[in-house]
Formats: C-alpha cells, sequence, structure tokens
C-alpha cells in the first residue's frame, strides 16, 4: 500500500509542478517584435488548417503515422522499460520537431507546415499512449488527446480550465473539442506561423517548434502514467473481488 501512495504522490507533484510552472504566459519575443504585422484573417486560416489537420488525421492519417514507428514494439514492452526510455524517446520528438521548423523556416513555408506539424504532435502523443498501455482509436481517447494539446498550448487560469477539463471530460464531444484545440493552437501560434513563413527568418521559430513538443511529452507522460496508476489499481482490486467471491462461493458448495 504504501509504495502505491509513494508512486501516486511523486505524480501528482510532476502535475503540480508542471501548473506551476505555466502558470503565467510567457510572451516569446518573437511575438512581440512581429505580432503588429499579423494580417488580421491568418487565424481564422490558420484555425481552419488546424481543423483540416485533425479531421484527415482521425479520419485518415492513423495508419500513416503507424507506419513511421513499431506499434507492437511500444505495447509489448514492459512499463519500467518504457519509463526508462520515455527521455530519450521525447528528446528525439522535440528534435524532430525542432528541424523540421528550422527547415520549413529557412524556405519560407509557414501555413503549408500545419499537417507535417500536427502529425509529429500526434506522432509523438500516440507513442505515449501505446507506452501506458492504451488505445488511440475510441472517440473518447481522440478527446483527452485534443485536451492534452489544449493543455500544452495555454497558460495561467485557462490551463487550470483546461486541466478541469481532463478530469470531468465524460460528456465532452470530440467535434467541439477538435473546434477548441484548433482555435486554442492558431491563437497560440499565430505569430510563430506567420513568421516561419518568412524566409531565413523563419528558422528562428523551430526553437519554439521544439519548446512546445517538449511541454507536450511532459504534459502527456505525467497524465498517462497517472491514467496508468488508476487502471492497474482498478483492475487490482476487481481481481482481488473476484477472487474473495470465488472462494467464499467454493466454501458453501
Amino acid at each position: 500500500m504504501w509504495k502505491q501512495k509513494l508512486r501516486i504522490y511523486k505524480i501528482e507533484r510532476k502535475e503540480r509542478r508542471y501548473l506551476q510552472k505555466y502558470a503565467k504566459k510567457k510572451e516569446p519575443w518573437i511575438e512581440q517584435k512581429f505580432a503588429q504585422k499579423v494580417p488580421k484573417k491568418l487565424q481564422s486560416t490558420l484555425e481552419s488548417a488546424f481543423i483540416k489537420a485533425f479531421d484527415l488525421i482521425f479520419s485518415k492519417g492513423v495508419s500513416w503515422i503507424e507506419k513511421t514507428y513499431d506499434k507492437d514494439a511500444f505495447q509489448q514492452t514492459t512499463w519500467k522499460r518504457n519509463h526508462k526510455y520515455t527521455k530519450r524517446i521525447a528528446k528525439h520528438h522535440v528534435l524532430g520537431a525542432g528541424i523540421s521548423g528550422v527547415g520549413l523556416g529557412l524556405l519560407g513555408i509557414g501555413l503549408p507546415d500545419i499537417f507535417l506539424y500536427t502529425a509529429l504532435l500526434f506522432r509523438n502523443l500516440y507513442q505515449i499512449v501505446l507506452q501506458n498501455g492504451f488505445s488511440y482509436e475510441t472517440s473518447q481517447e481522440k478527446i483527452f488527446i485534443l485536451l492534452l494539446l489544449q493543455g500544452t498550448f495555454c497558460s495561467g487560469d485557462e490551463l487550470l480550465n483546461i486541466h478541469h477539463k481532463l478530469n470531468h471530460r465524460q460528456h465532452l464531444k470530440l467535434e467541439e473539442e477538435i473546434k477548441c484545440t484548433a482555435s486554442m493552437m492558431s491563437h497560440t501560434l499565430l505569430t510563430l506561423k506567420f513568421v516561419q513563413g518568412i524566409p531565413l527568418v523563419g528558422s528562428i521559430t523551430g526553437v519554439y517548434d521544439a519548446l512546445y513538443m517538449h511541454r507536450l511529452s511532459e504534459y502527456a507522460q505525467i497524465q498517462y502514467e497517472k491514467r496508468r496508476f488508476y487502471h492497474n489499481v482498478e483492475q487490482k482490486y476487481i481481481k482481488n473481488k473476484k477472487l474473495k467471491f470465488l472462494a467464499l462461493y467454493s466454501l458453501q458448495c
């Protein structure tokens, strides 16, 4: 029992630290410098691009993303081994996002990068899902994944509200959360994607792509580790209850 209490204490401590770390919004210097130059219609264009990216990934993109990693290997790996390599895998995703952002920024590719960037985010999330013994194919899991993205691209009170939604998500609808996530991401990434569309100068946005990927890895791993813990406790409780029932039944016979 004390081992369970210690583990959940460590998980919840990491959760508190994450919420405290992003309690205040830190505006990137690039946003301060270029925010006034962003066209007014760009956010709605960016939001629509994210909605299309989510719809495409959920409908047809999963099988494409799965071709980039060994799904069976992630499903068959034990928790201890997964926990050991989590940081290494997260670093690979962060590095990949950074290189992609820098490369496309050099070429001045901003909005066309949305699907690729979204796919990289989902690839990271899907691997974390598998590492923790869950499936990403149900509507409820898709909603959970979208909430993790929302919790990555916001700060302050907004983050606390998302965190509350994460723990009370029973009645949420997928279509609404797709729109909400697209709106939040487009608002946060608006200036960065605008600057990324400027050849050469746009390469500096790769740093922020990497930072957000790192933040996503951190938040998702905490939440899935927490879910895995409670799921295992629940399964153990059900198993013990069945064994007690069978023992009682055999005595009566």
